[in-house]
């Protein structure tokens, strides 16, 4: 696997990247983890956050996706490190990543492909972790 380079996280195309559902997208992305932060949201609306997105989108039966690391590293660089020792979810999450790893992202033929090609660049969970943890 071809890791991408940090700096360049920011300009990524999300919706090359899968999830559990098919191809990621950012502005969803970041409304889970904003309605995770925000501590007006509803219970309906952080259970559906929770279990729809950081278990389901990211992490679904404990496997990663090439999005994964994309949405560890706004997860990271969004909500401060008080807060993620708040959520016990967002902790949860952090730990399942860490402890996966980059053998835990699991990467159809396609993206395998893409990614030998240098046309999907697969972000290190460890380099996120060291770098926004």
């Amino acid at each position: 696997m071809e890791y991408g380079d940090l700096s360049q996280i920011e300009e990524v195309d999300f919706s090359k990247y899968r999830t559990c559902r098919g191809a990621a997208n950012r502005a969803e992305f970041e409304s889970i983890i904003e309605t995770i932060r925000d501590p007006n949201s509803s219970e309906d609306e952080l259970d559906d956050a929770i279990n729809e997105g950081l278990w389901d989108l990211f992490s679904h039966q404990y496997t990663l996706y090439s999005s994964t690391p994309l949405a560890l590293y706004l997860i990271l660089s969004r909500i401060t490190k008080a807060e993620r020792i708040k959520s016990d979810e967002l902790s949860k999450f952090i730990e399942l990543c860490k402890s996966r790893g980059n053998d835990g992202i699991f990467l159809t033929e396609q993206e395998l492909l893409a990614n030998q090609e240098g046309k999907l660049p697969i972000f290190s969970i460890a380099d996120i972790l060291r770098k926004y943890g």
